[in-house]
């Protein structure tokens, strides 16, 4: 019995020890699982702390993008108006009536274009626009009348008048210079005629002669100058005040005239005093 009764004593010890073991091993147990979640609800916390900050950042700099001032552009000034044509009215060259054909003489050159007479010729040949052209001032030896020509070629040897100025008696012409110059900048040479008129006003007509044998431009200037450069023809005219005498304008009038948006325009205008108008080429 006493055998029986120690046996079952330590039957009972050795299970209130497993007992007692499997309760503390519990809480250890419980303790790692809760330390394992913290842990992974922190990182878990972190990760998502970090997402949420991207979108932050993104529109931040999107509203910072959106927001800035749109760079300022100087306004644009409108356009100078335009000034009106110039035109050929008035012209001292004209197309004449009746025009028979002038044989040309290799030989004597273009002053066998000439009239029939004792004219002292100064001529010379011009081609433009593939139209072979000639200009004539023939001045009468015995009368000094004056003709001035604008030939043109037909064919071969034949031309003809394309246009002509015949002075008038009593003579009203004092003299014709000519200037050969591409004024109006397009590549192809304009003939240029300075017509200076008798008497105290000292006129001076200009036509400007392009191909086939037509006046394009025409100017009339009192006690006039004028200048024929490469796309652009300078002139002066004399402007008078109520008491200015007739010898001696208070002013001169310097205007620039150039070839552009297909006609002859006045470009520039400036007065200027009587001592600044230069000799011109006319």
């Amino acid at each position: 019995m006493i055998l029986i009764g120690a046996g079952g004593a330590a039957s009972l010890l050795a299970l209130v020890l497993l007992l007692v073991a499997l309760t503390g091993g519990g809480d250890d147990d419980d303790a790692d699982v809760a330390s394992r979640g913290e842990s992974s609800t922190t990182a878990s916390s972190s990760t998502s702390s970090t997402q949420a900050l991207d979108p932050v950042t993104s529109a931040s700099t999107s509203s910072s993008t959106s927001t800035s001032a749109p760079p300022t552009t100087a306004p644009v000034p409108p356009p100078p108006p335009e000034q009106p044509p110039l035109s050929a009215d008035g012209a001292v060259l004209q197309r004449p009536a009746v025009a028979p054909p002038r044989t040309y003489d290799d030989a004597e050159g273009c002053a066998s274009l000439a009239d029939r007479g004792p004219w002292q010729v100064e001529c010379d040949l011009v081609t433009a626009k593939g139209v072979d052209l000639a200009w004539m001032v023939a001045e009468h030896r015995a009368t000094g009348e004056l003709r001035s020509y604008v030939f043109r070629r037909l064919v071969g040897q034949q031309w003809t008048v394309a246009l002509s100025a015949e002075d008038a008696d009593p003579i009203e012409i004092a003299g014709v210079v000519v200037r050969t110059e591409d004024a109006s900048g397009d590549g192809q040479p304009e003939i240029v005629f300075g017509f200076r008129h008798q008497g105290t006003g000292q006129i001076l007509e200009l036509d400007v002669v392009e191909a086939p044998g037509k006046v394009v431009l025409h100017r009339e200037l009192d006690k006039g100058s004028a200048t024929v450069r490469a796309g652009q023809i300078d002139d002066w005219s004399a402007q008078f005040d109520a008491d200015d005498a007739n010898c001696c304008p208070s002013t001169f009038l310097h205007t620039v005239i150039r070839f552009t948006d297909g006609a002859w325009r006045l470009v520039e205008q400036q007065q200027i005093a009587p001592d600044q108008q230069p000799p011109g080429d006319f």
